[in-house]
């Protein structure tokens, strides 16, 4: 059972997110730019919501993800229209479970870790550091044979 939209935690967040971010794009390409998280905190949401909102936005046609943000590149989206009642009471089936509660799947939860794990290394490429770290190893195991030899 779904409960009256307008009461919906979910439904009033994403609408206090659409319309900052409706006031703050720029107004030739519609084009929002910024840090979500930042945009979220400054309008007191709690961090659980932060994933399903976005996600009701994109689903309901409302934003588009242009580029992902991370450590200290922003986020940039397209806002389109504004959410109504009737486009959320569609989507909102389709919305997973708050992150760790009952209704959240397995698959979701491993979803959201994934994303903290990338929100925590931001634009680090992982591979390319391993392979720099084993290279200067090898230096110093280089000096350290040329030393003692």
């Amino acid at each position: 059972m779904l409960e009256e939209p307008r009461t919906d935690a979910i439904y009033r967040a994403l609408e206090l997110v659409w319309g900052r971010m409706f006031e703050e794009k720029d107004d030739t390409d519609s084009v929002w730019e910024g840090y979500t998280t930042h945009l979220m905190s400054d309008l007191k949401i709690p961090v659980p919501y932060y994933g399903k909102i976005l996600d009701a936005l994109q689903r309901m046609g409302c934003a588009t993800q242009l580029q992902r943000g991370g450590g200290t590149s922003p986020s940039k989206w397209v806002v389109h229209k504004a959410p109504t009642l009737e486009a959320y009471i569609e989507i909102k089936p389709q919305l997973g479970g708050i992150r760790g509660g009952k209704n959240a799947t397995t698959d979701q939860l491993l979803e959201q870790r994934v994303t903290d794990i990338e929100k925590r290394i931001g634009n680090i490429d992982i591979v390319k550091a391993l392979a720099d770290l084993q290279t200067a190893i090898n230096r110093l195991k280089e000096s350290e044979t040329d030393v003692v030899a």
